[in-house]
Parts: C-alpha cells; sequence; structure tokens
C-alpha cells in the first residue's frame, strides 16, 4: 500500500498585499502628461538631442531633465511602461555620478519616481494586472533598495507567477534576497525566517540548485538557531543527495527545538518508513498522533505499515500446503493477519470518520482492502458501492 507524501514542508503561509500603498497623491519634480501621447513624444525628441550633444551632454541639469520627462511618462497612468522607469532611474543614476552622488534634484526626482512606481504597482494588482504589477514593484525596489516594502510585494505577486515567466522568477528571487538584506525584521505576518525559507525552497523545487538552498539555510539558522522549518528544509536538501541518516538526524533536531510539534515527529517517521525501519516509523508516528489524534498522515501511514504487514503473514500463510494451514501453525499464522489487519483498520476507521479528510478515495481504497482480507464482504460491498465500483 502507497504512503502518503514523505514531508510535510514548504506549507509557508502567503504574503498579503496592502490595498491602497500610494494613492494618486501629486508628484511635484516629474513632468505631467495626463495621456498627452504627443507632448510627451516631443518632449523625449527633445532630450534625446540633448544627451547626444556632447556639450549638454556632461551637464547634470541635462540628466535631471531627462529623468523628470521619462519619470513623469512612468508615471503616467496611459502612457507608463517598465522601460520608462529604468530610462528615468538611469538618468537620474548618471545626474548623481556627474555631481557626485549629491544631485539633489535627482534625488529627490528618484524619490518621487519610487512612489511612482509602487503607486503603478498597487493598481495594476488592483486590476488584475499581476505581471505588470511584479515589474512595477522590481523598477521600485531598484529606485529605493533600502525599504522593504517593494520587495515585499514584489515577492508575493511574483511568486504566484514564477512558474510561467523567467523574468519573473528572477524578481521572486532578488525580492528575497532584497528583503534578507535590508532592514526587515517582519510585519507581524511574516519574519525572516520565513524569508529564508521561501528562497530556500525556491532553490530546492524550483532550480534544484542545492548548495544553494543549503547555504541559504545554514544563514537562516544563524538567525534563528533551531528553527523547525529550516531545519526541516535542511533535511530535505539531504534526503534529495541521497543522505538519509543525515536527513533523519537533522529532523531529530526539529524536534529538540520544538518537541510539541506533530509534524517533526511525523516527517522523522516518514524518513524511517522510507529506509523501511518500520520500528522506528511507528515509534514517532505515535508520537506525532501523541500531539495530534486527527493527524491524517500518521494515520494512514500507520494503518499501511500493518497492512503490509497483514499482506506478508496472509502470503506466507497462502504458500502453506492444505495440510499445514489447517495445523496449528498454519490457524496461529492466519490468525496473526487478521490481528494486524484489525490494527490497520482502527486507524483507516479514524481517518475515515474526519470530516475534513484530504483524500476519501485512498481511504476507502484501503478500508475496501483490510475488510477484504477480514472476510467482512458486506463491509466490502458497501465501501465497493461508495467507490462507484458496483
Amino acid at each position: 500500500m502507497k504512503k502518503t507524501v514523505l514531508l510535510c514542508l514548504f506549507l509557508l503561509a502567503g504574503f498579503c498585499l496592502q490595498s491602497g500603498f500610494a494613492q494618486d497623491a501629486p508628484i511635484p519634480r516629474l513632468k505631467v502628461y495626463s495621456g498627452d501621447v504627443a507632448k510627451a513624444e516631443k518632449d523625449k525628441a527633445a532630450s534625446d538631442a540633448d544627451i547626444a550633444d556632447a556639450k549638454k551632454s556632461t551637464k547634470a541639469n541635462t540628466w535631471v531633465t531627462r529623468g523628470d520627462i521619462y519619470g513623469g511618462i512612468a508615471a503616467d497612468a496611459k502612457l507608463s511602461s517598465i522601460d520608462a522607469f529604468q530610462i528615468a532611474a538611469d538618468a537620474y543614476a548618471k545626474a548623481n555620478e556627474i555631481d557626485g552622488g549629491i544631485n539633489k534634484n535627482a534625488l529627490k526626482g528618484m524619490g518621487e519616481l519610487y512612489v511612482a512606481a509602487m503607486q503603478i504597482g498597487t493598481n495594476a494588482y488592483n486590476a488584475n494586472d499581476a505581471q505588470s504589477a511584479s515589474f512595477a514593484f522590481a523598477a521600485a525596489q531598484k529606485l529605493n533598495p533600502t525599504d522593504s516594502v517593494a520587495f515585499l510585494y514584489g515577492a508575493q505577486i511574483a511568486g504566484d507567477l514564477k512558474d510561467k515567466n523567467p523574468a519573473i522568477a528572477a524578481i521572486y528571487e532578488n525580492s528575497l534576497l532584497g528583503l534578507l538584506s535590508s532592514n526587515f525584521k517582519g510585519d507581524g505576518k511574516i519574519d525572516r525566517a520565513t524569508i529564508y525559507s521561501l528562497l530556500a525552497s525556491y532553490y530546492v523545487n524550483d532550480i534544484k540548485d542545492y548548495t544553494k538552498a543549503e547555504s541559504i539555510v545554514n544563514k537562516g539558522l544563524v538567525e534563528k538557531p533551531g528553527n523547525s522549518t529550516l531545519t526541516s528544509i535542511l533535511a530535505e536538501i539531504y534526503l534529495r543527495n541521497d543522505n538519509l541518516d543525515q536527513a533523519i538526524n537533522q529532523l531529530k533536531k526539529s524536534i529538540d527545538a520544538d518537541p510539541q510539534n506533530p509534524e517533526n515527529y511525523y516527517n522523522v517517521g516518514a524518513l524511517y518508513d522510507k529506509a523501511d525501519k518500520e520500528f522506528e516509523a511507528l515509534e514517532y508516528y505515535e508520537k506525532c498522533l501523541s500531539i495530534k489524534a486527527n493527524h491524517q498522515g500518521a494515520l494512514y501511514n500507520t494503518g499501511a505499515i500493518y497492512n503490509n504487514k497483514a499482506l506478508a503473514v496472509k502470503k506466507e500463510y497462502d504458500q502453506m500446503d492444505l495440510k499445514e494451514s489447517k495445523s496449528e501453525a498454519g490457524q496461529t499464522k492466519l490468525n496473526e493477519a487478521k490481528e494486524l489487519w484489525n490494527k490497520a483498520l482502527g486507524y483507516f476507521e479514524k481517518l475515515y470518520a474526519d470530516k475534513e479528510l484530504a483524500d476519501k478515495k485512498a481511504v476507502l481504497k484501503a478500508l475496501r482492502n483490510v475488510y477484504a482480507g477480514l472476510g467482512r464482504s458486506e463491509d466490502v460491498d458497501k465501501v465497493k458501492k461508495e467507490l462507484g465500483e458496483e
């Protein structure tokens, strides 16, 4: 009988984007176009000519003006584009470079452009345009890398789209890295340990870079020693590298750190189960169930172990000749199989009674097989009917 999923990892709480980050406040530094394409094109042409001029291109004000123009385009609801954000940001950066990093107008423009990027991103998200929102928040991150809000929003939205677009996957990764490198301490719903976990999970599950994943987990454990989620991810990394013993030892550290968490015991039990160490697996499943009596994974896997044991004993009985099967030894063997099936039945029936059962069909099939082993034909027929097999 097939067991349930090995580890309960990476089930992490998602982000929550706060609506209305920035309302339509006036932006005094940037040009205002109100959707006027002709005016925008005229100003762009003038700016292109200025930066092509050998003398004007050396003046900080030329680049500030260019930043104001493209920043205004970027901030305009009808004209906005990610390219405009990037050109504006580059122009302000050039002005700062010319003036030694202290051009007040450029710094102010970058600040206003950041607000515009956040505003565009929030509006796009609320309009169900998650892709545009992701790129807008990515632009905001570059404009103000010390503010964690753009990284937080970028991570949330890009996380939902990362499987569909490599560019957005990069935004997701950079957003999480930005949160870790910023002064982000947590917002009450998500903390730094969760950020480390999300990033490590991305490296493990999406790009299969276990070296990067292990590095991130270890950094997280320096900040949050004993964190059970990070410890579990590290165990998953060891497991994927075929180091089962190291994975088990790592997960046992999770138990030491959080002895009242049933998932820690379940995960260790599942690893022992994978290694065909049934005695140890049952020990940890029972510990899990002593904390959470209705833990579906532990109930199912425990029932599966007893069912599989019963099948093995019944196979030995079936291989006996007629005389041996009728003997005391044969009947003892048959009774042993039935005792094991009865043990399995208790776990499966408890699962079946759970109103929040995740996989009812799998449990019904398990019940059908156990009832059959026990010779309870009426119960077998009832289960078959519920499964639609009759």
